[in-house]
């Protein structure tokens, strides 16, 4: 090869880009918009803690961010790369003599590769000095040197690559609009997509560093890398055969064979790389299959554990001595146990007998019986390493291969054990030791039996300097010896790292094991006071995270003389069993919290991490602000460096460390119904005052997805079901749980209930028998709970309520509240109904089962007090709230009833009490015959909607009901729930925005002659959601036209006028004589001020004759 003319090559190649301005152009937006998007999303100090988190944070961004702009400007200048380098006179200025295409295309394409790296080299040189002087995330040098090899580089080459070839066999157009279209895709879809596969930008492929454990995902990410560096010098290599300068006919050859070469290659790597994420859905699957295969819920417990730890390497050697016992009446003619694929069995022994087992991935059966109420001792030799694949067995999927955890940018991956020189990390969930149940049921999470078991572990020669687990800390020489009480599983951590303990209260201390971490931590508040910490924890810290000081002593880690509460730095991609968005997380290990390094996934104000506490009081009140963010649930939010693309990801709560307080003692079990273990403890948290909030009385429809995944289902068929989210299963569960309390309340007092519920789950210590526990119930309230708990678990929720003369009365003098209502279940399933009363701080609840197509007569009266004007117009906090079908297909789920005042004569006899009386079906049914009633869900009601564009009436889909009216201005008519309006299972209206008169709603019936007054049901609220400081508008006109006959009547009815301190109800349009046949009432979507904002309404339609 000809160094000087190569060298000449690339150096004219230089000139030409320099001389560009488009290149010009994309020097100026690299130094000036990737240094200013980072210095705002990266520098200061009042930004989201995950772009400077990690040390490896701004690195990452800024190869990022310059790869996006690097490629949207290499699409547009090599899409001309392949006419340009045949253009006439544009290579008279290297040599008059002609020279081989290889060499003049080689040399140019390193000359504009040289020109992108000069540009990247003085990026980073910027960020490096500008961005790291402000920001708190620490500076390595080598982190840059990675993203550059790995990312800037082989999307360098891809891109160019990709568009050489594309200019060279399709139109220059054509190419620019493939390159820009895959471009976008990288940023805004294809990370999210799959496995990130085909993201050649790799957001998508969990690409950070642990001060840990190195690179947390390094050889998936090579491999993803060499898919698009292989691929981009295959098209290089392709596209240089289309160079028809000089018919060098061989080199083009063999250009071409290496370029198939190549492609084949990437396509390796990419065939490799999605084989792996296969290879563990399959080995999941059969893990999973062979716990169906083998689980049966009538299975032994284990005593106690003693478990002999020693850790070569990446390899662990463990010795067990376990006790098994049979808590049946039946003996088991196997014991079945669950230990992790990866270690290897090498001894299995009672006493001196060998026993014979077989084995099924994680499922180990052994060939012993077990006679009933009878144990045995069974010692193990295992060892080998821990597969990780085996923890959270019960996620589906799509589930366990997200990568991406509340965030999108990013992604952490998953892991659940570490096996290091430098850290060792196991929980159960990865059962490192045999268990008789596994740590999550993989067909169902709610079914999940906790086996409490006494552990005592030891550590022997650990190469770590500090070994942590649950229990007392014996150091004997070699040793580490952990003994603990009873507990449901054990955990062992060991770390390089520092050990700092502070004092939660008087007999409570927090151990805090941290690295690097430890030392900022340190450097910042080290002079916090330690007495005016703990003073503050005692009176008031442990009540901000939602515990009792002194209730800690009743959890179940709660060791007398070693009460502690341990905290332990992970590698960023450790993700413990349970991390998600359950309503209750109580997956932390007892005792133990998993901190990921830097705190990394929190939250908070970082300017108190710079040691400048100009905004606090004292750099106390720094340091409980940062411990509070520790343990209180807050909000996970997304993060990404081009603003805007953060707010892609809805946050979600992170249950944080607060949960290791909420371990209960004792946990029921049920052979016949597993869930109830979970059940039973979330009905112990509810709050037994406020069973429902306002937003689920009043718009059931936002949560529609929890409760109407209920309709048509039992429990077990919801929690069985593997197509569901885990976290909806459990958000179910809740709200069944709810409905739960109301079936028992009917029948037991509410109070001596939850105080027994109470006694057994936070005093009783390990596992509560279901059936003993029910037929203690069933003889102290002489109620039957089994079918109570069976109907309950099998309702399938399909019927509906209807409400019928719903009234509600106050007596000023007596200070008594009064609601009676006519209710009737319409389906052919039971149900609860219920009332809602007391004051806000004191809520109850009355509740009345409904058997199928039973009707009741419903009388609450409760005494109260209440302004009378306020009472009248319904904003007051009444002693009765609303009435309610929690689970039922009733939409809303809520009624209130007409407010009417009632004379002293009326209120002499009333007395507080429910009265609950069933009805026949002809009192609840009869009706005046002399009343018609059309419905906006009636067949008699149509809308027309003229002020649609010509898109909308083709191709708009039909409006789904909204929740509020306020949810935007809206051109057509569009349903929405309402608590107030008409209705039978289904109670809304249509509404519309104001406008010119042109849409309309039209109610139809046909009556018999004679003379009427016709009556509409009106409402005064806007259609968006902020349209000013006034509650609901004035001015408002709704246009009415009475049809029937030959006749048209139009009626104006100014609705400031007739609803007075009011928002809804019925309004007279007044008296018409009709012949009979078909009457219409029109109602047309003009505002007299033509105001977008105000919503017009259509309801119902009532005909009463007169006469």
């Amino acid at each position: 090869m000809d160094t000087h003319a190569f060298f000449l090559i690339i150096r004219n190649e230089m000139k030409l880009q320099m001389r560009s301005w488009v290149f010009r152009f994309f020097v100026v937006l690299s130094l000036v918009g990737v240094v200013v998007c980072q210095m705002y999303r990266q520098g200061g100090d009042d930004i989201h803690w995950k772009m400077v988190g990690l040390p490896c944070s701004i690195p990452l961004v800024n190869a990022y961010l310059f790869s996006l702009v690097q490629s949207l400007f290499l699409i547009v200048i090599m899409s001309d790369f392949p006419r340009r380098l045949v253009r006439s006179g544009l290579r008279d200025g290297v040599l008059v003599r002609p020279f081989g295409n290889t060499l003049y295309y080689w040399g140019s394409l390193t000359g504009v590769f040289l020109s992108f790296m000069a540009v990247c080299l003085s990026v980073m040189f910027v960020v490096i000095l500008v961005v790291h002087s402000v920001s708190l995330a620490p500076f390595r040098l080598g982190y840059y040197l990675f993203y550059l090899l790995t990312l800037t580089i082989p999307c360098w080459v891809f891109v160019a690559g990709l568009m050489v070839f594309l200019s060279s066999y399709v139109s220059r157009l054509m190419a620019l609009l493939a390159g820009i279209l895959w471009c976008l895709g990288g940023f805004w879809l294809l990370p999210y997509v799959g496995h990130g596969t085909f993201d050649f930008f790799a957001v998508g492929v969990p690409n950070l560093f642990s001060d840990m454990v190195g690179h947390i995902n390094l050889s998936a990410y090579l491999f993803h890398r060499l898919i698009y560096f292989f691929a981009g010098i295959g098209f290089l290599l392709l596209g240089l055969g289309k160079l028809g300068r000089i018919p060098n006919r061989e080199i083009r050859g063999i250009c071409h064979w290496c370029g198939l070469v190549a492609l084949v290659m990437g396509l390796g790597c990419l065939f490799l790389l999605e084989y792996s994420y296969r290879d563990d859905r399959i080995v999941r699957h059969e893990w999973k299959n062979a716990f169906e295969r083998y689980w049966n819920e009538t299975t032994c417990r284990v005593k106690n554990h003693r478990i002999r730890l020693a850790q070569s390497d990446n390899v662990l050697e463990i010795g067990s001595d376990m006790t098994v016992y049979n808590p049946q009446s039946t003996a088991l003619d196997s014991i079945v146990l669950f230990l992790n694929p990866g270690l290897h069995i090498r001894e299995l022994r009672c006493g001196a007998e060998d026993l014979s087992y077989t084995r099924s991935g994680q499922v180990v059966v052994v060939r012993c019986s077990l006679p009933a109420a009878d144990s045995l001792v069974l010692h193990w030799e295992y060892g080998g390493t821990v597969d990780d694949r085996i923890c959270d067995l019960h996620l589906s999927d799509k589930e366990y291969e997200n990568v991406f955890h509340a965030d999108n940018f990013f992604p952490t991956g998953r892991r659940g054990a570490f096996v290091h020189k430098d850290i060792l990390l196991l929980t159960p969930a990865c059962m490192w030791y045999p268990a008789a149940s596994p740590p999550v049921n993989p067909l169902c999470e709610t079914f999940t039996h906790w086996d409490f078991t006494l552990f005592q572990l030891t550590v022997v020669s650990p190469s770590q300097c500090c070994v942590v687990s649950q229990g007392r800390c014996d150091r004997r020489g070699d040793f580490v010896c952990f003994s603990s009480c009873l507990s449901p599983g054990i955990s062992v951590y060991a770390a390089n790292v520092d050990s700092y303990s502070l004092p939660l209260h008087q007999t409570l201390k927090l151990d805090c094991y941290v690295g690097e971490w430890g030392k900022i931590l340190k450097k910042c508040f080290g002079k916090v006071n330690r007495s005016a910490f703990s003073r503050y924890m005692q009176e008031d810290g442990m009540r901000r995270i939602g515990y009792d000081p002194d209730d800690y002593k009743a959890v179940l880690w709660n060791e007398t003389g070693n009460a502690r509460v341990v905290c332990v730095e992970t590698p960023v991609s450790f993700v413990p069993s349970g991390y998600r968005k359950e309503p209750i997380d109580v997956k932390v290990e007892p005792g133990m919290f998993f901190c990921p390094e830097y705190m990394f996934f929190q939250s908070y104000y970082t300017g108190s991490l710079s040691g400048d506490f100009r905004i606090y009081d004292d750099c106390n009140q720094a340091f409980r602000d940062l411990f509070m963010n520790m343990f209180v649930s807050m909000k996970m939010r997304g993060s990404h460096p081009l603003p805007g693309l953060d707010k892609r990801v809805l946050p979600v709560v992170r249950h944080a460390a607060n949960t290791v307080f909420m371990l209960p003692r004792g946990r029921v079990y049920s052979e016949k119904y597993p869930f109830m273990g979970d059940a039973l403890e979330l009905l112990r948290r509810v709050d037994k005052q406020q069973l429902f909030s306002v937003e689920d009385i009043a718009h059931v429809s936002k949560n529609g997805n929890v409760y109407d995944c209920l309709i048509g289902r039992t429990l077990e068929e919801i929690l069985a079901d593997d197509t569901l989210d885990e976290g909806l299963k459990y958000e179910a569960l809740a709200v069944k749980v709810k409905e739960l309390w109301s079936y028992i309340t009917i029948v037991a007092p509410e109070s001596e209930f939850a105080v027994s519920l109470d006694s057994i789950l936070a005093v009783s210590v390990g596992e509560v028998n279901y059936d003993s526990l029910v037929v203690c119930w069933n003889r102290r309230w002489q109620m039957n709970m089994d079918s109570m708990v069976h109907s309950w678990q099998a309702a399938r929720h399909t019927h509906y309520f209807r409400v019928k003369d719903a009234v509600r009365y106050y007596d000023e003098q007596t200070g008594l509240h009064r609601l009676d209502a006519l209710v009737r279940n319409m389906g052919n399933c039971g149900g609860i109904f219920s009332i809602e009363c007391g004051s806000l701080m004191t809520r109850k609840n009355v509740h009345a089962y409904f058997a199928p197509h039973e009707a009741k007569y419903l009388s609450l009266i409760v005494q109260g007090a209440s302004r009378d004007a306020d009472w009248m117009a319904g904003n007051s906090s009444d002693k009765i709230g609303y009435m309610y079908a929690y689970l039922s297909t009733n939409r809303p789920i809520a009624w209130w009833g007409d407010n009417k005042r009632c004379s002293p004569e009326m209120a002499a006899s009333w007395k507080p009490g429910f009265v609950c009386r069933t009805i026949s079906d002809e009192e609840f049914e009869k009706s005046d015959e002399n009343i018609w009633l059309v419905d906006d869900t009636d067949a008699g009601f149509e809308v027309k909607n003229n002020n649609e564009s010509w898109f909308q009436r083709k191709f708009g889909k039909k409006p789904t009901y909204r929740v509020i009216t306020r949810a935007g201005r809206s051109s057509r008519w569009v349903p929405v729930y309402n608590v107030s309006a008409c209705g039978d299972s289904i109670r809304g209206y249509h509404c519309i925005s104001g406008g010119r008169g042109e849409s309309t709603a039209t109610w139809r019936v046909a009556l018999p002659k004679g003379n009427y007054e016709v009556w509409v049901k009106v409402f005064k609220d806007y259609i968006t959601t902020f349209p000013g400081i006034k509650t609901f508008p004035s001015s408002v006109v709704n246009y009415y036209t009475v049809c029937y006959g030959d006749k048209q009547e139009k009626v104006e009815l100014s609705l400031d006028e007739e609803l007075v301190g009011i928002s809804s109800g019925w309004v007279s349009l007044g008296n018409f004589d009709f012949p009979g046949g078909e009457v219409r009432v029109v109602l047309s979507d003009k505002e007299i001020n033509r105001d977008k904002d105000v919503a017009i309404i259509a309801d119902a339609v009532k005909f009463v004759r007169l006469e």
